[in-house]
């Protein structure tokens, strides 16, 4: 009888692990779902998933000011995202090229796509479009090994065409913007795009939005307005990020390119393996 009733006991207790391992992997499966849904339906974001988070971004590089961006971001202790071309400013074959991306990666910062030679893609023919895309991407790899799964087109212009190549045959997450400096028609005086930060945050005090900024680390004085900007954004209460720590995604630097829709079939799957061993 009493073994009996041991038996029940296990049984009972092994069937209320069971049903609370599933409950909770159901509620973390819909809350990590949802929130990659918050603005990832397309494929195309213009803000972080968190409030509070701001990312900010480089674009059209690397360039003759790229190690000065990247020094005041050592000194900051923060990190950034740069949207490369292959041949724009400067050209991804030099060697002095290549050493600021490596030194971009190796300073913790992440890498995205902005089309080998910044051109309107919505201009382009279909097989113009994917040599676009396909000759930097070959590079990268080649060059760091690793495949970049986000990217930034050209003006921000893009069309189903664009999108159909890009996330349909592709498989890049868009980054636009919610924040412009415009430093690229300001460049006799940063301080006028760093109002783009003022007036982006004034009426935020309780941390209630999230920030993609738009650089670009060719303009002069790219450098002093990134120095102000963090501080500006670290003052505010804001947490600096990177596009993947933005999105919730792994940063491609890593090696391993998977969506935010992926983690879910990884909590399952790790809540398969503790049922197990129950």
């Amino acid at each position: 009888m009493s073994l009996e009733l041991d038996r029940l006991s296990v049984t009972s207790m092994f069937h209320t692990k069971y049903l609370l391992c599933v409950v909770y992997c159901f509620v973390v499966s819909g809350v990590t779902a949802n929130i990659n849904s918050l603005n990832n339906d397309d494929g195309i974001y213009s803000e972080c998933i968190n409030y509070g988070d701001f990312a900010i971004t480089f674009d059209d590089g690397p360039s003759s000011n790229t190690e000065a961006v990247l020094d005041v971001l050592k000194a900051k202790g923060v990190h950034a995202t740069f949207f490369i071309n292959g041949d724009n400013f400067e050209s991804i074959d030099d060697q002095a090229t290549r050493n600021k991306m490596k030194r971009i990666v190796e300073e913790g910062h992440q890498l995205g796509s902005h089309t080998w030679s910044h051109a309107d893609l919505t201009a382009l023919s279909s097989e113009a479009i994917r040599s676009e895309m396909l000759d930097l991407e070959s590079k990268v790899e080649e060059l760091l090994g690793f495949k970049m799964s986000i990217m930034r087109p050209p003006y921000g212009r893009f069309n189903d065409t664009v999108m159909d190549i890009i996330r349909g045959e592709l498989n890049y997450s868009v980054i636009i913007w919610n924040l412009d400096t415009n430093d690229w028609s300001n460049l006799a005086n940063w301080n006028i795009s760093f109002q783009a930060y003022v007036d982006a945050t004034e009426y935020d005090t309780n941390l209630n939005s999230s920030f993609i900024a738009l650089h670009h680390d060719f303009a002069d004085g790219s450098a002093e307005l990134a120095a102000h900007a963090i501080d500006y954004v670290l003052d505010k209460g804001f947490k600096l990020v990177t596009i993947s720590e933005c999105l919730g995604i792994p940063n491609d630097n890593s090696g391993v390119n998977c969506s935010a829709s992926h983690s879910v079939y990884l909590i399952m799957l790790l809540c398969i393996c503790f049922i197990v061993k129950i």
